[in-house]
């Protein structure tokens, strides 16, 4: 059984997997433009969110790596559960872009991503790219109030070991 993605084609020729992706890639490449730009601008440009770009691209090289399985997944009927996962992401994009609170705009891809998996290539896919979907967790750029709260108690107790060093 051939992949489609190592199949040799005639030249001038794309997989059928490419014409199911490309207007799907190609639509959340325009819904996310703008928001991936202020990112490049503005957040990573920060020394509290400089690790978005590397978590970004370790994602998308996690995903590359597991096109095979991704591309074996048989296409089924969609998956209705995939509805309100988009559905969630379109309104949190919605919402993160009119009011512009960047962290819901790149939160909002991630439930966004795992409807349309859902609703091209079911369950099995969903599967398949869990760890790279819950990995862009890591890239939503959390306000100072939240660093904060979370880092002060180890800050308190590294400034306490080094006074007594």
């Amino acid at each position: 059984m051939s992949n489609t993605l190592t199949k040799s084609l005639p030249a001038g020729r794309l997989p059928g997997f490419a014409f199911t992706w490309l207007p799907v890639l190609l639509g959340l490449l325009a819904l996310y433009f703008h928001t991936y730009w202020d990112l490049a601008r503005y957040t990573w440009t920060q020394d509290n969110h400089a690790h978005g770009p590397m978590i970004l691209a370790m994602a998308l090289y996690i995903t590359w790596k597991r096109r095979e399985v991704f591309a074996s997944c048989p296409s089924v009927h969609p998956n209705l559960a995939g509805w309100p996962l988009v559905l969630l992401g379109l309104l949190l994009f919605a919402l993160g872009r009119s009011q512009e609170v960047i962290l819901l705009a790149v939160s909002a891809q991630i439930p966004l991503f795992a409807g349309i998996l859902l609703l091209t290539r079911g369950t099995v896919a969903l599967r398949t790219l869990w760890f790279p979907l819950l990995f862009l967790v890591f890239m939503i750029p959390l306000p100072g109030f939240m660093v904060d709260g979370a880092t002060g108690a180890l800050k308190l107790q590294v400034s306490q070991v080094a006074e007594q060093a």
